[in-house]
Formats: C-alpha cells, sequence, structure tokens
C-alpha cells in the first residue's frame, strides 16, 4: 500500500473543508438569492397587473378592444413582463400579447380568482417555460380578470450570474487555502521529518547530530527529549565502555 505523507494528508484536509463549506455557502445563497428575485418580480408584477386592471375598466364597459390592446402591449413593454392577457367574467380572451391567435383554453384557465379574491399567484407553464403568473380582478371580477406572466428564466438567469462571481470567489478562496495549508503543513511536518533524521542517525549511533528545531510548541518540546535522550544514551554508553 502507497504510503501518504502527513504533509498532503493535511493539505488534503484544508482543500476537502474548504470545497466542503463552499459548496453549502452557494447551495444557501442560491436558495436565498432565488427567493429573493422571485419575491422582488412578484412584487412588481402584482404592481403592474392592479394598474392595469384599473386601466382595463373603462375599455371593457365601452368594448374598445382597441384601447384593450394597447394597454396589454403597454404592460408588457414595462420591464420583466413576458405576456399579458384579459379575460371576460367568462373566461373569454379580450386581449393579449402572444403571437398567436390560439391560446390554449387550458392556460386560459390555468389561473383563474376565486369570488372575494383581490388577486392570485401562481406558477403555470407554457411552452416549456415557467411562470409566475399573477391574476388580479377587473372591477372585483365582476368585467373580469387580467393575468401578467413573468419568466422563471429571468430568475435562473440573474442567480447564474451571481453563481459566476461566486465561483471565482471561491476558486480564489480555495487556491489561497491550498497555500495556507502547503505553508501550515510545512511548518508541521518540516520539523517531524528533521526529527525522524536525526533519531535515525542517533540509533545509528552518531550522537553529535545538530538538531536544529527552536518552536515554542509540542515540536519543540520533543526536540528537546530527543535531545536529552541522546545525550542520555552517549553517557550511558561511555559509562559501559569502561
Amino acid at each position: 500500500m502507497k504510503k501518504v505523507s502527513l504533509r498532503w494528508k493535511v493539505i488534503g484536509m484544508v482543500v476537502v473543508l474548504i470545497i466542503g463549506l463552499s459548496v453549502i455557502i452557494a447551495l444557501y445563497i442560491n436558495s436565498v438569492v432565488r427567493g429573493f428575485f422571485e419575491k422582488e418580480l412578484q412584487r412588481r408584477g402584482i404592481i403592474l397587473a392592479q394598474q392595469a386592471a384599473k386601466s382595463a375598466e373603462n375599455p371593457i364597459l365601452n368594448m374598445d378592444e382597441a384601447s384593450l390592446y394597447e394597454l396589454v402591449d403597454r404592460v408588457q413593454s414595462s420591464g420583466d413582463v413576458d405576456y399579458v392577457l384579459i379575460e371576460d367574467d367568462q373566461g373569454n380572451l379580450l386581449a393579449h400579447t402572444f403571437q398567436t391567435e390560439n391560446v390554449s383554453d387550458k392556460f386560459v384557465k390555468a389561473n383563474i380568482p376565486q369570488t372575494g379574491d383581490t388577486l392570485k399567484i401562481a406558477k403555470v407553464i407554457y411552452r416549456g417555460i415557467p411562470y409566475i403568473d399573477i391574476a388580479v380582478p377587473i372591477l372585483g371580477g365582476e368585467l373580469g380578470t387580467i393575468r401578467v406572466g413573468i419568466s422563471l428564466l429571468r430568475v435562473k438567469k440573474q442567480v447564474n450570474q451571481i453563481m459566476k462571481s461566486l465561483f471565482v470567489i471561491v476558486l480564489i478562496v480555495l487556491l489561497g487555502g491550498i497555500a495556507m495549508a502547503i505553508i501550515f503543513a510545512n511548518s508541521i511536518v518540516n520539523p517531524i521529518v528533521h526529527l525522524t533524521e536525526v533519531a535515525n542517525k542517533i540509533s545509528m549511533g552518531d550522537f553529535d547530530v545538530k538538531i536544529d528545531v527552536r518552536s515554542n510548541d509540542e515540536i519543540g518540546e520533543l526536540a528537546q527529549a530527543i535531545e536529552r535522550m541522546a545525550r542520555s544514551l552517549q553517557l550511558a554508553i561511555e559509562r559501559l565502555r569502561r
């Protein structure tokens, strides 16, 4: 079995510790940041949907389709919004921002506020893309509902940008940690290696070997003990020779 030196054991333990802590911190930050961005986008979407619901009242009462389409286009272009649709109280589409005219009934009915709700928020999937869907009743639901959709891919993109920056920081910390681990390992291992060589020379009868360890810790105490042992052995052998 191949021997692994103490130096590499110490370095390996430090590297594993840094990587482990980095993974835990990265997962925590990912969760916190994702939650923050989702809440922030949701907050903006609620404000836009509530304002649009108020603006949609007169065009619906006047059956002004052109104004409704102008409204949904304006809301969509305000930023962060991916789609807007307005349905009447029967669930029929009055206006929307989708390029196609064929919007599935399943999607149209995916997020309908119940009676008495001031808004309803749901996560829906449309054509394979997840969205935060914010539905606000128009005039308490008597005139229908306006829905604002915000893609969760926006959140993923922002989180990925932050995680890339975090990865660079972790890499710098890892490299710094490895450098510190090497310095730390050498400060422990080099004296031990030196004391091992001294002990081997003493075992071969060389009692004049010099111990070059002057640290004020357990390794320094070990060096002093080996020095005392060498002197004691030398005196004992000299007495036996007499």
